[in-house]
């Protein structure tokens, strides 16, 4: 019997290109699928890992629990959902202590983004507590998380179906 390769989802990919991943964005030409992540046209059940790096920060605090529960939805059960972002509480330290003397120039573009390009705009701020409370809601569990300088990075797993599927 012939193993299938495993579906990757690389969501939000802009100009970075990952191989062995369909590169999926709404505004960069480098992406294999011009999507909006809050309507992936990508069947239930159908991916192995959902790779968001520096992408949920972008999508407004009012839409952020539809963009987990479309997640959780394209994600095959025990699939992985990969996120790195920028950790506002350390972030707002380091602006407010100046940390690196990188306030004007590093800070304040972690905190609201580059916004020079569409897409590039901050608008949520993500706390891993508040953020692993909202997935687990959608039904991800078995969290593994770290933190490197400001960015964030959570891995954990599509554990149990919604109430109403």
């Amino acid at each position: 019997m012939l193993a299938t390769a495993s579906v990757k989802l690389h969501l939000g990919s802009g100009y970075i290109h990952l191989d062995g991943y369909i590169n999926v964005d709404k505004f960069h030409p480098l992406a294999d699928v011009k999507a909006d992540l809050l309507q992936l046209p990508f069947a239930d059940s159908y991916a192995d890992e959902v790779f968001a790096h520096h992408v949920i920060e972008h999508i407004s605090y009012g839409q952020q629990m539809d963009l987990y529960e479309e997640f959780f939805r394209v994600l095959k059960p025990g699939g992985l959902l990969r996120l790195g972002y920028p950790e506002f509480e350390v972030c707002v330290k380091n602006f407010l202590e100046n940390e690196g003397g990188r306030r004007w120039k590093w800070w304040v573009q972690t905190l609201y983004g580059k916004q020079d390009e569409p897409g590039q705009t901050h608008l949520a701020p993500i706390v891993t507590s508040h953020l692993i409370e909202q997935l687990e809601q959608v039904g991800f569990g078995e969290f593994d998380y770290s933190l490197e300088e400001a960015n964030a990075n959570l891995v954990c797993k599509k554990t149990e179906p919604l109430p109403w599927f």
